[in-house]
């Protein structure tokens, strides 16, 4: 009797494993997206109006923000990385959160390299076009490359607190060495906000 109890009870569990593996099959796959809309794309925010995610060439563009702050003029300290070109945004004069919300809705042109242009005229360039890569300023209007040179000054001016004995015990030593000129922290000065 026990025997035919557990050979019943055998039975039901393979014919519920073989009808839950038949369900699984039958069900088409619901697509979910990070927002949990089941199959709506992600919603994007472009001045203050929700959008779809930008679809351009059959690319969706979700880059990453905020920028990295060793992008942002204002951010910039001694402990941020100096490349060979160095490209800064002016926060108060670059709307970088509008920027990049534009690009990711489509409003941009899409060049070679990666880059990309706003109607406003700032270009900005991903490291890739994967989803969440990070993007960074190349050009525009209240956007500055920089030389190592030059973003070194930033670097010691705002870590300074701007003009000060402290800066310039640090900038006199490198002018008299002529690793750097008064036309380099010219440049600096003019970009700076006022």
């Amino acid at each position: 009797m026990e025997l035919l109890l557990n050979r019943k009870l055998l039975i039901l569990i393979v014919i519920s494993v073989i009808l839950t593996i038949g369900i699984i099959l039958l069900i088409p796959k619901i697509p979910i997206t990070n927002n949990g809309d089941n199959g709506k794309l992600p919603k994007v925010i472009v001045g203050g109006k929700v959008v779809q995610e930008g679809i351009k060439n059959g690319v969706k563009y979700f880059f990453k923000k905020p920028l990295s702050k060793r992008h942002i003029i204002q951010k910039i300290t001694t402990k941020s990385r100096a490349k060979k070109i160095n490209t800064v945004v002016d926060s108060k004069r670059v709307n970088i959160t509008k920027d990049v919300d534009d690009i990711n809705a489509g409003l941009a042109k899409q060049l070679p390299n990666n880059r990309f242009e706003l109607p406003n005229g700032n270009i900005y360039q991903a490291q890739s076009i994967e989803k969440g890569a990070e993007i960074f300023p190349y050009s525009g209007n209240g956007i500055y490359r920089l030389s190592s040179t030059e973003f070194k000054i930033l670097q010691n001016y705002n870590s300074s607190g701007g003009l000060t004995p402290k800066f310039y015990q640090w900038f006199n030593p490198q002018l008299e060495k002529g690793i750097l000129t008064a036309k380099d922290l010219d440049k600096i000065l003019k970009i700076l906000p006022q």
